[in-house]
């Protein structure tokens, strides 16, 4: 057995061990966004009112979720795509086109768009206003009175009670968890897979470790 093909198995092994590592990695991309944009929901979820999360979930979640995704893979997909791209390079010099390809804006994954935008002029029908907007109605007067009658530290602590009461009643209510599990829907629909019909887009995920799976396949190719 020559020089030339002990090297050549070894490249090819070494691909190998690059699409797992790739594989991993960009699991790792995306569910480290997925758990920073759930996070982000967390800190809106106060400004969710109860008609909205309890009759329109989806468009809410999908709201938040979806900007915070596309911000936050797009700010590091640069970065990710040139590393793996390098360490492709350094497997062997014969596969350089491959990486270069691979680094490629126009080969990358589109970052998914607004399909689905949320509806506009949407209002909780009357039997949901009721008791709900009471409550709400009710912690704005107060807040508006302590803003004309007591002191800031007093008007602070009113107000820290009131965002404290809203909560327990998004979270008694079930309203909170319906908007989380519309987010997870979401993340799981648009970014992790599988889609649900073939004529949906495939998630951003599958398509990103098809590409590394492509971009393996044809280096072991170019490497008989």
């Amino acid at each position: 057995m020559s020089v030339a093909t002990i090297e050549t198995g070894a490249s090819r092994a070494a691909i190998m061990a690059w699409r797992d590592e790739a594989t991993l990695s960009a699991m790792a991309l995306v569910h480290k966004a997925a758990a920073a944009a759930m996070q982000a929901l967390e800190v809106r979820l106060d400004a969710i009112t109860n008609a909205e999360a309890m009759m329109n979930a989806d468009a809410t979640a999908r709201a938040i979720a979806r900007p915070a995704m596309c911000d936050l893979v797009g700010a590091t997909a640069d970065q990710w795509f040139t590393t793996q791209a390098r360490a492709l390079r350094q497997v062997d010099a014969r596969v350089e086109p491959l990486a270069l390809r691979f680094a490629a804006m126009s080969e990358r994954p589109m970052l998914p768009q607004d399909d689905a935008p949320p509806p506009a002029g949407w209002r909780a029908p009357a039997w949901l206003r009721g008791s709900f907007e009471a409550i709400g109605e009710t912690l704005d007067r107060g807040s508006e009175v302590a803003a004309r009658a007591v002191p800031d530290l007093v008007r602070q602590g009113a107000e820290q009670v009131s965002a404290r009461i809203g909560r327990e009643i998004g979270e008694r209510s079930g309203a909170h968890e319906r908007v989380r599990a519309a987010a997870r829907a979401e993340l799981t629909r648009v970014w992790f897979g599988p889609a649900a019909a073939e004529s949906e887009t495939r998630p951003y995920l599958t398509q990103l470790l098809d590409m590394i799976d492509r971009t393996a396949r044809d280096a072991r190719e170019m490497l008989r």
